[in-house]
């Protein structure tokens, strides 16, 4: 249970709920952000994560390691993963995670005048399209075995840049364009577009 005198409720009132995946994308720069744990079959004890932060309208994704995804380490990943993105940035929208709901990530939103929001607790859907990379780039590249060595970090940092430039150069991949709920049981017709790289989708924005 969270103690509601440790200022954490202050922060998650700041910080507005929102699904993202409600409507579709229009504009590049709106990011969303998560984290993936490298601990293989324990998550005790310290180890790497992999920051995870994709733009919702070219699939551009920037991974970056973080060592135990305390909140100044998560926002200096964030920062760098930022610096990393070939347009302008004015949204970010992550999950209730304590890593990102802290006085750390909320001053350099500020800071920096990003839009800050996040999903509602237990609703992955709401962070859909971080969610699908996650599976398809991070556990893809670096599977499931556990990564604690502090030292790694130049390492793990240089492969990170070159998995990105991977996917975002020579990766085709699909974009929701239409969504329509057909009954009451939630059951969707999806349309997809044509297959293209992020980096064709950012040209193609101008």
């Amino acid at each position: 249970r969270r103690n509601k005198h440790s200022g954490i409720n202050h922060i998650f009132k700041e910080v507005p709920c929102k699904n993202a995946e409600r409507e579709l994308p229009t504009i590049v720069g709106e990011l969303q952000v998560d984290t993936v744990q490298m601990c293989g079959d324990t998550a005790s004890g310290n180890c790497w994560w992999i920051l995870n932060m994709v733009d919702r309208t070219t699939q551009w994704d920037v991974c970056m390691p973080t060592w135990n995804r305390g909140a100044y380490n998560t926002k200096e990943a964030i920062h760098k993963s930022i610096t990393q993105m070939p347009f302008e940035v004015h949204e970010i929208h992550t999950d209730s995670g304590i890593e990102f709901l802290n006085s750390h990530v909320l001053s350099y939103t500020k800071e920096n005048n990003l839009i800050f929001t996040r999903s509602r607790i237990g609703k992955k859907n709401d962070n859909a399209r971080v969610e699908q990379k996650n599976s398809s780039i991070v556990r893809c590249f670096f599977g499931y075995k556990r990564l604690d060595q502090e030292e790694l970090k130049d390492i793990l940092e240089k492969y990170c840049y070159m998995i990105s430039l991977y996917n975002n150069l020579f990766v085709p991949c699909k974009r929701l364009i239409f969504r329509q709920y057909k009954d009451l049981h939630r059951k969707t017709k999806r349309k997809y577009d044509t297959p293209k790289t992020p980096l064709e989708r950012l040209k193609e924005t101008g």
